[in-house]
């Protein structure tokens, strides 16, 4: 069932932009899909995938699309926070922060934001 027909308000909401945000990221997805099918190399990354030896093997709950894009969910129920390791780099957020990397940081992260971050140069 199309979330539309059961869901109201700020819910409503937070599912147009989860939907919002797909439509954005599609092309990008769809070459990253033809990437993997061409070279072999996976779509989602942990950190030490993409950063070998710089310490990031216990970094979990976060991962990269493609070399990219760094997504931090919340992976704890009611939290609205959570700290976000970023590797070397210049990293602009979803909300338009831009963070330099390597650091770790604590973010915001209600119900109504996935934290994401675009690797800039």
């Amino acid at each position: 069932m199309a979330p539309w027909r059961v869901l109201r308000g700020e819910d409503l909401t937070w599912c147009l932009n989860a939907v919002r945000l797909r439509s954005e990221l599609g092309p990008e997805l769809l070459a990253l899909a033809r990437q993997a099918a061409a070279d072999g190399l996976p779509i989602l990354r942990s950190l030490e995938f993409e950063y070998p030896g710089c310490g990031y093997e216990l970094v979990q709950d976060q991962f990269l699309l493609g070399s990219n894009l760094l997504i931090a969910p919340v992976v704890v129920q009611g939290q609205t926070s959570r700290r976000v390791v970023f590797p070397e780099g210049r990293w602009q957020g979803d909300d338009g922060s831009v963070v330099i990397g390597p650091t770790e940081l604590e973010v915001e992260a209600p119900l109504s934001r996935l934290p994401w971050y675009r690797s800039i140069q």
